[in-house]
């Protein structure tokens, strides 16, 4: 099954790159070609794309107009194209289309064009002036540096700017890494990407020399360079590393063992294999196919293409026993040749090698959790109580690739279902919206079990994805209960057995042929949105009985409590209040308990808090619910920080200390004295705010109240200051709670 088709529009170019694959390399089947392709070639083409689509339901297909050089098709031919395939294409499926041009033939009524069709433009350019001009000349030898440099500008500009999808590099060793980047980053491009020459053992890289891995080099010098500059734009070939070692896919061919899902139609309309093959040998990407008279699924057939599916597998010895094949996965597939066949490590293995190990330190896999980041001054400021929004953020960001990772788990023994797919089809076209649904707090089985089944979790993921993309998608369940949960949009009231449910272009849900709405309460708590969840069965996971779904009466109850509760932390914890706007996103209703205050978070469920709604009874509501809120709201925190970091060591016994406190009975872990602590420093803070906003005897009631507490915190801490498990981070952490409460006497 293909899903990106590289369509040759025209197989000449005004160019004379010395380095082009299509006319410098071994293979010459460019020399029979027609200049453009034809109307008839075009319709068979497109015909033939949208006959794919629909025989595996795919949701969307990638285009890329590719040559030669494409612009020297025209605008009328590339609009015919375009628009031809979104009419072809089935019910259900769009087309992303991109073009990649040396940019000299563009203009403002191709830019129109581009806009009006929605194609995207990618420029290639090779860095600086002298970096350009080593490879990308005229015929005549004369520069194209000054042409480049004006269409980059244009398509970049406000006019067009939506249509810019990036800069493609072909590296040269030879050229300054760190000139090459800044003269590339300095026309702000969305995204760069950096391909290594094509080569093989027959025809090795430029400028490769024995033992040394100077491609490798080359690559590491930019990588630092665009994190010394906040990495201000996507770079393929980076993420892809970084997204293979989170258990991600990779974003290119170029690494990994995912099967290749790439195909070519030439300008005469013959179907062939990918394109870097042509520096191979003559006539290595031909299949003896064409959109005319076969299918492409008659194409896929061809023994060409299996070397390019069959993953580890079909590696070289050498290659399957490398600790990094599962991010190199054997480099790409041309570069593997040596003149007999393909069954070979990359000839640019040492660089590849050393590339990834000089990414990550280490080739093995480890947690994506633990390759996030933040700043000293943001974990100081969580590690005190301060509030640091930015510090919630990059929790937030960090649990995102915590369900990535476990997604990517569930999924291992899934890549040949359709719901995988779909998943990986709605991240590729935009991230955003997958991260939004894996932020749910009730994504995940708590105890993650299978992903599929009653429920599944890959197919409520696809559904939920395709509901905010207004995608649309059809899929069938078996539900246990009564509730389906849609991750990122809501329950779905349903009868438990097999379910048919059907999401629309308009979002619209149908299930087994019945209109659905989505079960979702949203309520604010000042600038914090809050869903209060009462309807999806994976909620109770707090250690306490969870609600039923509540009345209007009910929800009117949980409104007015967190307006009451928006005004009590406005007012004196403005801070806490900026900090939930990030990281706070559901409260689950509980029971209540007869006599006493119940709250509750689980550590599997970032961003959600169990808590019953504090009775008329016990006082102010508002007071109430705004102290529970903060203590829990720190217990979450600390969870993800913990996450995050290490801050104590589990080997020396961590789990098992015999620590006392004052408000549990029993012998505590030190990380339960941690997490004690941690969440009372609120509730210090919150009795003596209100102290201080308070007159009379209540306000000397409150402040008796907040050093009690702050007099038990004290006491827990001097306990673990000096454990032996504290990891240097946690002995920092502790310091910087002890500061805090050093503040209060």
């Amino acid at each position: 099954m293909f899903r990106q088709f590289v369509v040759k529009i025209a197989s000449r170019c005004d160019l004379a790159c010395d380095h082009c694959y299509v006319y410098e390399h071994a293979d010459q089947s460019w020399r029979g070609r027609p200049r453009v392709m034809p109307a008839d070639v075009m319709e068979s083409a497109v015909a033939r794309i949208a006959e794919h689509a629909a025989a595996h339901h795919l949701p969307r297909v990638t285009v890329v107009l590719h040559g030669g050089e494409p612009l020297l098709a025209g605008v009328e031919r590339i609009r015919t194209l375009a628009r031809g395939l979104r009419e072809a294409l089935p019910t259900g499926c769009k087309a992303g289309i991109r073009i990649q041009t040396n940019g000299l033939q563009l203009n403002d009524a191709f830019c129109e064009m581009f806009r009006q069709e929605d194609i995207g433009v990618g420029i290639s350019i090779d860095g600086d002036r002298i970096a350009n001009d080593r490879h990308r000349r005229h015929a005549n030898g004369r520069t194209s540096y000054p042409e480049l440099v004006r269409a980059i500008q244009l398509v970049g500009s406000e006019q067009y700017r939506s249509i810019f999808n990036g800069l493609l590099c072909t590296v040269d060793v030879e050229n300054d890494p760190v000139a090459v980047f800044d003269a590339l980053a300095a026309f702000t491009p969305p995204r760069i990407e950096f391909l290594l020459p094509h080569a093989t053992w027959v025809e090795p890289p430029p400028g490769a020399q024995p033992g040394q891995a100077r491609y490798a080099a080359w690559l590491l010098a930019v990588h630092q360079r665009w994190t010394e500059c906040g990495r201000p734009m996507d770079v393929r070939l980076f993420r892809s590393v970084s997204d293979l070692l989170a258990g991600r896919s990779s974003r290119t061919e170029a690494i990994g063992l995912e099967p290749a899902d790439i195909v070519v139609v030439e300008t005469d309309g013959t179907i062939e294999q990918a394109d870097s093959l042509k520096t191979a040998f003559d006539g290595a990407p031909a299949t003896g196919f064409d959109v005319v008279r076969h299918s492409f699924d008659e194409a896929a057939a061809h023994p060409g293409f299996d070397g390019r599916r069959a993953g580890a597998e079909s590696l070289s010895p050498i290659c399957q026993r490398c600790p990094a094949v599962r991010i190199c996965g054997g480099g790409l597939y041309a570069h593997r040749f040596d003149g007999t066949g393909f069954s070979n490590p990359s000839v640019y293995c040492r660089d590849l090698y050393t590339f990834i190990t000089g990414l990550t330190g280490q080739t093995r896999q480890t947690s994506p959790i633990s390759r996030h980041r933040m700043s000293p001054a943001d974990f100081s400021a969580l590690g005190r109580g301060e509030g640091s929004e930015s510090g919630v953020a990059a929790l937030k960001a960090a649990q995102v690739s915590k369900a990535r990772m476990r997604l990517a788990q569930l999924a291992k023994p899934l890549q040949a279902e359709r719901s995988w797919t779909l998943v990986r089809q709605f991240d590729a076209a935009d991230r955003n919206q997958l991260n939004r649904v894996l932020a749910d707090p009730f994504l995940m089985p708590a105890d993650g079990t299978a992903a599929r089944g009653p429920g599944g979790t890959l197919t409520r993921i696809a559904l939920g994805c395709a509901v905010l993309s207004s995608e649309p998608v059809e899929a069938d369940l078996a539900v246990a209960e009564d509730v389906l949960s849609l991750p990122g949009v809501g329950a779905l009231p349903v009868t438990a057995g097999p379910v048919h449910v059907r999401v629309a272009e308009t979002s619209a849900i149908t299930v087994n042929g019945v209109s659905a709405e989505a079960a979702r309460h949203t309520v604010c708590m000042g600038p914090v949105r809050i869903r209060i969840e009462d309807h999806d069965p994976a909620r109770d996971r707090f250690g306490h009985p969870v609600t039923g779904p509540l009345t209007s009466a009910e929800l009117d109850a949980w409104r007015d409590g967190l307006d009451a509760t928006a005004v009590v932390l406005a007012k004196r914890h403005p801070e806490a209040l900026a900090e939930m706007a990030e990281g706070l996103t559901t409260i689950v209703p509980l029971q209540p308990q007869p006599g006493r205050q119940r709250s509750a978070t689980a550590r599997n469920a970032f961003g959600a808090l169990g808590i019953a709604l504090p009775a008329p009874t016990d006082g102010d509501v508002g007071e109430a619910l705004a102290c529970l809120v903060l203590h829990e709201f720190q217990h979450l925190k600390l969870g993800a920080v913990l996450d995050m970091f290490d801050l104590h060591d589990r080997t020396e016994d961590a789990e098992t200390a015999g620590y006392r406190v004052a408000w549990r009975p029993g012998p505590r872990s030190l990380e339960a004295v941690l997490q004690g602590a941690y969440a009372h420093i609120s509730v210090v803070e919150y009795w003596r705010r209100r102290a201080q906003a308070t007159q009379g005897p209540h306000s000397r009631e409150y402040a008796r109240r907040s050093e009690d507490l702050a007099g038990q915190v004290e006491d827990a801490l001097s306990q673990i200051t000096t454990s032996v498990a504290l990891t240097r981070l946690g002995r920092r952490w502790v310091a910087d709670m002890a500061a805090t409460v050093a503040g209060w006497r």
